[in-house]
């Protein structure tokens, strides 16, 4: 009976000793499947070599950048430094109206329009000049000659190029000035450009009751000189 109890209490040790040493191993094991990816990116490390590569790509990077960003802002120099500004000027002098290219690079003519009642007239043709010159004469009753210049779409102004539209060679009564500034006040004007770079552009009509230097000089082109009849010489 001794002896059996004896090899009870045996086997029971040896069955503890043996649930231990399997709750060792199956945490060793643990262990060693946790650290091992540890150590592998460890002893995986970046070398130096490593590094200086990726430093060398980020500069590189940078300076795309930078570069790209340089190229921004000598775009936008050069579009500034060759902006065209194309001024509609409209006086009581001998020159009506005339067009000036105030800007510093060439200025290409798209649109010429005015508003003769309520309607959009284009000032590109032939027709549309000779409509605004009538809203604009209409209530001068005395005689004088005129010049007209025809422009066409795309006409090309350079910087400081100045070109009279309209004008009336004959000294007016200020009776006929005032009622031609009057009617010029019911006119608006708008035109439109673009820059060498395709930018478009749009001005409105500087209207302007202060004299400018009058005997315009006409460029080639410009329609003869016509007088309109008196009704008194009729």
């Amino acid at each position: 009976m001794i002896v059996d109890l004896q090899h009870s209490t045996w086997s029971q040790r040896d069955t503890r000793h043996r649930a231990i040493n399997s709750i060792e191993r199956e945490a060793m094991k643990i262990h060693i499947e946790t650290v091992r990816p540890i150590q592998d990116a460890a002893q995986a490390g970046l070398s130096s070599s490593d590094w200086i590569a990726i430093s060398s790509a980020a500069i590189a990077l940078i300076a795309f950048g930078y570069s790209v960003y340089q190229g921004y802002l000598q775009r936008r120099h050069n579009e500034l430094s060759s902006k065209p500004m194309l001024e509609l000027q409209i006086s009581n002098s001998s020159t009506i109206l005339s067009i000036r290219n105030e800007g510093f690079g060439p200025g290409i003519l798209t649109h010429f329009n005015a508003t003769i009642h309520g309607a959009t007239v284009d000032l590109l043709t032939e027709e549309g000049m000779a409509k605004f010159f009538e809203a604009a004469t209409a209530e001068i009753e005395e005689s004088y000659v005129y010049q007209m210049q025809h422009l066409l779409p795309y006409t090309v102004f350079g910087p400081g190029k100045e070109m009279d539209i309209l004008s009336i060679s004959t000294d007016l009564s200020d009776e006929s000035t005032e009622k031609l500034l009057a009617s010029l006040e019911e006119l608006p004007l708008s035109i439109t450009y673009k820059c060498i770079y395709d930018i478009e552009h749009k001005n409105t009509c500087n209207f302007s009751k202060s004299p400018t230097p009058s005997n315009p000089s006409w460029h080639q082109g410009a329609a003869p000189s016509t007088q309109k009849p008196n009704d008194n010489d009729a």
